[in-house]
């Protein structure tokens, strides 16, 4: 599958343009960066670039901003993903469904459904938080995160957030 763009090898999701740091493509998988990445990290120089930003449409005709990173920082992302996992993932009830490895909307559905039809029940609430991902007070998550992972250089990467930039 080349369609002659660099593409996240598991997804086959685009890189941002302009990463120029991916030396490899796809059917050729070289992750040469992300060595560099690892050390770079230590000595903290790593930085990540800029997002792509794009838009695409909603149904009430407004538009949502989404925002591309390059290949080796989708990389890192997953690293930390997996690292914040392993560390939270025993926190959570049974009964939480979201954002989490193995589960997902349609779990949550059935949960759902056998609380209804089992458990005596007398209100069901729906939310959605418009905006929720806009609106985290990063002091507020980088203070719960201090609190269960003390490696400077892994709160170095949540500290420094990619800025939107290309277009």
């Amino acid at each position: 599958m080349s369609h002659g763009k660099r593409t996240d090898p598991r997804r086959g999701v685009p890189a941002a343009k302009g990463d120029r740091r991916w030396q490899g493509r796809v059917g050729e998988q070289s992750y040469a960066p992300i060595v560099p990445t690892k050390a770079a990290n230590r000595r903290t120089l790593y930085r990540a670039l800029p997002l792509r930003r794009i838009y695409i449409p909603k149904e009430d005709r407004k538009k949502r901003p989404i925002s591309i990173p390059a290949l080796e920082d989708k990389i890192v992302q997953k690293t930390a993903v997996e690292l914040l996992s392993a560390i939270y993932e025993q926190d959570f009830l049974d009964c939480s469904y979201g954002f989490r490895p193995g589960r997902g909307a349609h779990g949550a559905l059935d949960e759902v459904g056998r609380v209804i039809c089992c458990e005596q029940t007398s209100v069901v609430l729906e939310l959605d938080i418009a905006s929720y991902f806009d609106s985290i007070v990063r002091e507020h998550l980088m203070e719960m995160i201090e609190k269960r992972v003390s490696d400077a250089s892994v709160l170095r990467l949540y500290g420094r957030p990619p800025a939107p930039g290309r277009t």
